[in-house]
């Protein structure tokens, strides 16, 4: 979710854009979105923020991170279970920033009714930062 500036730095100063860039041509069907439409990518789609905060009639848009704005999509979008792989949340920026819009839309999914598959064992997601519950002071437990 980035602008075409960045998505042509990111070219130059980072293999994971080029990788990407490479994996679409490939894999045509796959939905990738954006701030805008990028060459490179032909088939990469303007992500329709407007119809998504219209949708959850959010008073402000709230997206700290890119991963949000396709869980944002997918419970729009009526997926029953989303799964999270590899986004751990745990150090400097991720934790800080970020991890907070992620516990907001998983919030929304959970509220939703839909499964959200988590990696326990690396995530801080809905975790505190001791696994302790608040005035239990007991380990947080996992139902699923």
């Amino acid at each position: 979710m980035h602008d075409l500036k960045k998505f042509n730095e990111q070219e130059i100063t980072h293999s994971s854009t080029k990788l990407l860039a490479e994996y679409a041509k490939d894999h045509p069907d796959m939905d990738i979105f954006s701030v805008k439409k990028w060459s490179k990518i032909p088939h990469i789609k303007e992500y329709p923020l407007d119809e998504i905060v219209e949708h959850f009639k959010l008073p402000v848009p709230y997206f700290t991170s890119g991963p949000e704005y396709i869980i944002a999509y997918a419970i729009y979008s009526g997926y029953d279970e989303i799964s999270y792989l590899g986004l751990n949340m745990t150090v400097g920026k991720e934790y800080i920033d970020q991890k907070p819009g992620m516990e907001f839309w998983t919030g929304m999914a959970l509220g939703r009714g839909i499964k959200v598959n988590l990696q326990h064992n690396v995530t801080s997601l809905l975790k505190t930062r001791d696994s302790h519950l608040y005035g239990y002071l007991t380990k947080q437990w996992r139902i699923y």
